[in-house]
Formats: C-alpha cells, structure tokens, sequence
C-alpha cells in the first residue's frame, strides 16, 4: 500500500513547515491513527511515512513499508553535482530526486547515494513525475 498526498502554502517557510494537523488527516485518510516525530524524524505506528518540501510544495508520502519521498523546482541544475550525476536540466532533478527519495527510504546519507544506486534501485519502485514545474520521486520497498 502506497498513498501520497500534496499539500500547497504560501506561508510553508513563515510556518516552519508545521503541518502536523495536515498530515494527521493525511495519516488517518491512509490507514494510520496517528504521526509524530523521533528526534526530527516522522514516524507513524505500523508503517512508514516521509516527507518533503520545496518552496510552497509539500508532500507526504506512507506505505506499510518502506518508503521516501523528495521534490525539487525545476531550474538550473548545480553545475558540480551535475557534473557528478552525468545528466543536465530536467534530467537532473529527476535523477537527484530519485536518490534523494532512495536515501530517506533506506536510511542513509544523501552522500552514500551520489555513486552507483543501481542495487539499492533494484530493491525499491520507483515512481517519478513532473507537478507543475517540480519533480516529485517516490521511492517505496518491494
């Protein structure tokens, strides 16, 4: 079971992006009674939740396993890390958000991701898309 949902403000920043009542109803909607947070990190019983936002986007992603989620505004792409990845432009966004959203799923330091994922890749879905000028990647287990 995967369910994701997005949430729009223009007051994310300002309200330090405090959604807990949203995505209390997002959590109830999906099946699960409550979320809360273990040193920083969102939590819910009997599943898997991530979260992340980028300018006024927020989104929420829960799966009875394991599961990230990332978005990022599509611009110009760091030069670095574009260099790194291999790819440019739009390409870009979705390749680092899949890391991105591989490295929440798993547990691990975005730096673990920036060199062959193709076998963590393997062990997750992952599904991209494009939002209104963002890219959204939800990566959840197999």
């Amino acid at each position: 079971m995967l369910r994701y949902y997005k949430f729009i403000s223009d007051n994310l920043v300002e309200k330090g992006f405090s959604l807990s009542d949203t995505a209390l109803s997002f959590a109830k909607e999906a099946g699960f009674d409550r979320i809360y947070k273990v040193d920083g990190v969102p939590k819910v019983d009997n599943g898997y939740v991530s979260v992340t936002h980028c300018g006024n986007r927020a989104y929420i992603a829960f799966s009875d396993k394991k599961v990230g989620i990332d978005c990022e505004y599509i611009r110009t792409a760091p030069p670095r890390l574009s260099q790194k990845l291999g790819v440019t432009g739009k390409a870009f966004f979705c390749e680092w958000t899949k890391r991105e959203a591989l490295a929440k799923a798993c547990g691990q330091a975005i730096v673990k991701m920036l060199g062959d994922v193709s076998d963590t890749a393997d062990r997750y879905h992952i599904e991209t898309f494009e939002d209104d000028g963002f890219i959204v990647t939800v990566a959840y287990e197999k």
